[in-house]
């Protein structure tokens, strides 16, 4: 990987696009400048509108403008990705001819300070977590008192110390973004684009419309300030497959309910034509008379190491996180062409769901968020695959899951704080600070669940289904609140996006449009049926026999001495030792929320939401958590006949108030959990998931 750092106006690639930029000037001395301004979504050559549109006017300035002080925007591993990303994307403009023009909005003395300050939260080199939030937003705000929250166990003594930071609350009472009324921020960036223009003599900006609240305002405010300048200003799409705003959905229930995959893929269909054929890269493009000054890519501050309070830095966590992958646009054409091409895509259907196979899912998640690949470059090659439509049905539909996440983020502009069934706000969580410390370090005694956070945190990706497992244990086993994970998966993973994160942690916390009709097993290990997994990530068990990979505390004695396991001292001991309580305990938490707000439960016993045009529409609800009127619960017949829609079977129904007070108290005393009860978790599904984690 090359030292990013070095990449300065003093650089041999500095020097070489001198010359290019002295050969081009004379010839294209009276053609219009146009300055084609860089998203962190649109870091791409090939399908290019606003380039391409560029190119066919005149002379072209690419540029990148980076506003830190955008709250939740990037963060850590995806802001590792995006320096990455920036720097080969200069590379790649170099050799047509161009350059990247670089530019940043940030207080450098401020960033050190963030990062000073992260470090003193932290206290751990091992762990650092890289975020640039101000200082004091996040307040500690607890949503109710802890009421027989499930126990969690405390490490043993001789455990490894861990700091574990505060844990901020979530950020539920977040204002509502106003699209008119423009930040200090918005400002800093018009006025450094409005330079960029007047420094290049461009006489007009294209971009890639963005669908993130914030980023909307601020291309509102950049395209008012110019076009007072006397710059022409234009917005392409090409960040997803289908604008949002040409998506009509009816309320109520169309083969699925409002905001749902199935009508939505139906809504688009009759929203036009069938998306585009991706465009091919430029051959060249011409430079302008003269270049406007440049910052080097070090001056950005992205993912930049955390400083240790005694002064120095610490753990270089991108660097290594990095060592996973190759970030250009030529890699993720490379990765598509070999994904449709070879067995990829033609095996998908069937083995989806294998964590032990590395090349069970694509892994094309990190490169379409940062539009590395073009969504059309994706949909085209899969259609033209020659593969059945039966063979790749799953992972056609899940290219538009990014559509749909940004479709209710455009109804919902601040689901990645607020839940969309506004009365889970007041729903009781637990606030056990030391249980989220160790989901977050793989430190749960649950195999599953700690190798996926493990390989999250080394690699900034982690396998579709064992999300679903980390982010079901968290909600449905601690009862912590979604939001704790949505930060968490926002600040380590590569592809984090602000609509798919919010829209598969609103789903997973039961807050969002389409709650999840199912709890992922921590317990099974059906994602992981050779043990290559859990094996990989958490090497002290990579002696144990497969029978007891995925639950070593039912392991005897003497085979945990022959594997070399002593729980509690290498392998840590379960911090929840009997899980049908702790889900009880959580259920009834949902429960006890829901009779406090009967004036959004229908007849049948859903939830119903408020739509942007005012119209109330039922949303999908887990047949436990329904309800009458009178706020009793209704009766049903849980089966194993009773599918969820694909994706599971149902889980039976909550015992009485009675029943389940007992059954938590008997979750405050350590024990195993029965064979009976293990028999009664649910098995991992082969299911869709939100995220972009198989794309």
């Amino acid at each position: 990987m090359r030292d990013i750092s070095q990449l300065s106006a003093n650089s041999p690639s500095a020097v070489h696009s001198d010359t290019v930029r002295a050969l081009s000037s004379d010839a294209l001395a009276e053609r219009p400048i146009t300055l084609v301004w860089y998203g962190t979504g649109d870091l791409r050559i090939a399908d290019h509108q606003p380039l391409l549109s560029a190119l066919a006017r005149g002379a072209v300035v690419p540029a990148f403008v980076w506003q830190p002080q955008r709250e939740g925007a990037i963060r850590g591993a995806a802001q590792a990705w995006l320096r990455s990303a920036l720097l080969s994307l200069g590379d790649d403009l170099r050799a047509l001819g161009s350059d990247l023009v670089l530019r940043a909005t940030h207080d450098e003395a401020v960033l050190a300070d963030e990062a000073r300050d992260e470090h003193q939260q932290l206290g751990d080199d091992e762990h650092p977590i890289h975020t640039h939030q101000p200082i004091g937003t996040h307040q500690p705000r607890v949503n109710a008192p802890r009421v027989n929250a499930p126990r969690v166990n405390a490490p043993p003594a001789n455990a490894p110390r861990v700091n574990a930071p505060p844990v901020n609350a979530p950020r539920v009472n977040a204002p509502p973004v106003n699209a008119l009324a423009p930040s200090p921020e918005d400002t800093l960036v018009s006025s450094a684009l409005l330079r960029l223009v007047r420094e290049s003599g461009a006489t007009a900006c294209y971009y890639h419309r963005s669908y993130e609240p914030e980023r909307t305002r601020l291309e509102e405010h950049v395209s008012r300030t110019l076009q007072l300048a006397g710059c022409e200003v234009r917005a392409f799409g090409g960040r997803l497959l289908y604008e949002p705003h040409l998506v009509q959905l009816a309320d109520g229930f169309h083969g699925g309910h409002w905001g749902t995959l199935m009508p939505f893929l139906k809504a688009c269909e009759r929203a036009g034509p069938p998306p585009a054929t991706p465009a091919p890269a430029p051959s060249s493009l011409p430079a302008p008379k003269r270049w406007p000054r440049s910052e080097a890519l070090s001056a950005l501050q992205l993912a930049p190491l955390p400083l240790r309070a005694a002064g120095g830095s610490g753990r270089d966590w991108a660097t290594a996180l990095l060592s996973h992958w190759s970030v250009s646009e030529g890699c993720a054409q490379s990765l598509l062409a070999e994904w449709v091409e070879g067995d990829g895509l033609a095996s998908y259907e069937s083995r989806r769901s294998r964590a032990d196979l590395t090349d069970s899912v694509s892994r094309l998640s990190p490169y379409l968020r940062f539009g590395q690949l073009s969504p059309r470059h994706v949909y085209h090659a899969v259609r033209s695959a020659g593969v059945s439509a039966v063979e790749c049905k799953t992972f056609r539909r899940r290219l538009h899951w990014r559509d749909l996440a940004y479709y209710q983020l455009d109804a919902f502009p601040t689901m990645d704080r607020v839940p969309i069934r506004a009365h889970y706000a007041s729903q009781r969580w637990s606030d056990d600070h030391l249980a989220l410390r160790m989901w977050q370090l793989g430190r749960t005694g649950y195999p599953m669940v700690d190798a996926g956070m493990r390989e999250l945190y080394a690699t900034g990706w982690m396998h579709q289904s064992v999300r679903m497992i980390c982010a079901s244990f968290l909600v449905e086993y601690l009862n912590l609140n979604w939001l704790h994970g949505h930060d968490w998966f926002a600040h380590t993973l590569v592809d984090a996006d602000v609509a798919i994160n919010a829209m598969m942690w609103q789903n997973a916390g039961r807050s969002g449009i389409d709650q999840w009709n199912f709890v992922s097993s921590p317990e099974s290990g059906s994602q992981d049926p050779t043990g290559a997994y859990c094996r990989r990530w958490i090497p002290e068990l990579k002696q144990l026999p497969r029978k007891y990979l995925h639950t070593p505390w039912q392991a005897p004695a003497q085979v945990l001495a022959a594997s070399g396991i002593r729980l509690g001292e290498t392998y840590p001991e379960r911090i929840v030792s009997d899980l049908k309580a702790a889900r009880a305990d959580a259920v009834a938490a949902v429960v006890e929320m829901r009779r406090r707000s009967l004036q959004v439960n229908d007849a049948g016993g859903y939830d119903t939401v408020t739509l942007p045009n005012g119209i109330q529409t039922r949303v999908f609800t887990k047949q436990e958590f329904r309800l009458n009127r009178d706020g009793t619960r209704k009766e049903f017949e849980a089966t194993s006949s009773m599918r969820g829609r694909g994706r599971g079977r149902a889980i039976r129904a909550v015992p009485s108030p009675a029943t389940s007070s007992a059954t938590i108290r008997r979750a405050r005393r350590p024990q195993m959990v029965s064979a009976a009860e293990s028999g009664m978790q649910q098995k991992s599904l082969r299911s869709f998931f939100v995220s972009a984690a198989e794309r």
